[in-house]
């Protein structure tokens, strides 16, 4: 399941989730949500933090696209 299809599954937890992780990634809530909406991809650094923080592995929360398609 990619990041926001879980962050957007929790209709009572999201507003919750959303603030503990940009605490947790030291990021502004704007930001969190730019990588929910999926307009920009988090670091790796950042994604790693938010793989323990939802206990799902980074690369199911943010697979990587096929380079090589055209």
């Amino acid at each position: 399941m990619v990041f926001s299809d879980y962050i957007n599954q929790l209709p009572n937890l999201r507003s919750d989730m959303i603030d503990s992780i940009a605490a947790k990634t030291k990021t502004s809530r704007g930001t969190v949500l730019r990588w929910i909406k999926g307009e920009v991809m988090p670091p790796p650094i950042k994604q790693d933090i938010i793989s323990d923080i939802l206990k799902i592995p980074v690369s199911e929360l943010f697979p990587k696209e096929d380079v090589d398609r055209c």
